[in-house]
């Protein structure tokens, strides 16, 4: 939560010449879906390799203006925007400490300008209200770096999440299936891989015998992923369900009943059955990949389904075959 307050903090002190409008922040997000889009091999509107796609590298050609690929004026930001645009990706580092790790590109709609982290003059209320509730701060505190020692000293709820040996979680049979969208700006996708990685490092044995983590390539905080004026009607470019927390909710009764109750599409049943069959068989094994689906728009048709592939695999597209068809993917080791 301190990185929440600082990223409205700095954009909210960035003055006239480093905020953003509304529309420049739409610029921001279409370029950066175009640009890094280049690096996963097909080219479907979905960041799949934000890890292969950095600010820097794309900033000058595509979203400052006067570059190569760059929107025209009133979308594209100028060179004092930049910097600004660039923190917002940037780990958050005290001294020698890394306190938090910065959201992936591609993850603009969950921080933008309307509904999210970001305002032109003030730091949201969501921004700032933590540390009143929970820290006790005043009504008009300043933000500093201090909030940082203040959480960890106080830990309200006892919410550190920082004991990742779960050896004796594995011993006693449990399963855990974690996800994780990669458009997420809100829990951002750096965080949840670095408990992944931690957790694999300080837990004795094979982590794969009993968690499975799932990142889903262009889905926001839990569920949906961005919406344009598709030609064929589609509102949504990523397929996002899959039967996680609170998706059935968004989705209409009759497109959530083509989804659950089948461990193929459904993770809560992958994870049922997985658990129930470890009660007999310790090495059972975890699910290889879960498919997620998107629907057009109105008509409950699934426009685009693939498979989710465990971390350090990614859906790789059989060349030459349809990019909507879950059948035309498999999942690859990654590079």
């Amino acid at each position: 939560m301190p990185w929440i307050a600082k990223l409205g903090s700095d954009y909210a002190n960035a003055g006239a010449n480093g905020s953003f409008s509304q529309n420049q922040w739409i610029g921001v997000t279409v370029q950066i879906r175009q640009a890094c889009d280049l690096n996963d091999t097909v080219a479907d509107n979905i960041i799949s390799r934000p890890d292969h796609c950095s600010f820097d590298a794309i900033a000058a050609d595509y979203l400052q203006c006067g570059g190569r690929f760059a929107l025209q004026q009133g979308y594209c930001l100028n060179q004092n925007q930049i910097p600004t645009a660039a923190q917002f990706y940037k780990d958050y580092v005290i001294g020698t400490k890394t306190v938090f790790r910065g959201p992936e590109l591609g993850s603009e709609v969950d921080l933008g300008l309307s509904g999210g982290y970001l305002t032109g003059t003030d730091p949201t209320t969501f921004d700032m209200e933590w540390a009143k509730d929970f820290l006790g701060y005043p009504d008009n505190y300043v933000y500093s770096d201090s909030m940082v020692s203040d959480a960890e000293t106080q830990n309200p709820g006892m919410a550190t999440a920082d004991s990742f040996n779960l050896g004796d979680f594995s011993q006693n049979r449990g399963k855990i299936i974690m996800y994780q969208g990669l458009a997420d700006g809100i829990i951002p996708a750096k965080g949840t891989t670095y408990f992944y990685e931690q957790t694999k490092s300080q837990t004795t044995g094979n982590i794969d015998s009993f968690l499975r983590y799932f990142q889903v390539p262009g889905m926001h905080h839990c569920w949906l992923s961005d919406t344009d004026a598709d030609p064929a009607g589609a509102n949504a470019f990523a397929p996002w369900m899959f039967g996680g927390a609170g998706q059935a909710g968004i989705v209409t009764a009759s497109e959530a009943a083509q989804v659950l109750g089948k461990p193929e599409f459904d993770a809560l049943e992958a994870l049922r059955q997985w658990v129930e069959a470890a009660a007999t068989d310790q090495n059972a094994p975890g699910p290889a990949s879960i498919t997620a689906t998107t629907w057009f728009t109105g008509n409950q048709t699934v426009w685009r389904q693939r498979p989710l592939c465990p971390y350090g695999q990614i859906a790789a597209l059989t060349p030459g075959a349809e990019p909507n068809n879950k059948s035309s993917w498999t999942c690859q080791t990654t590079s």
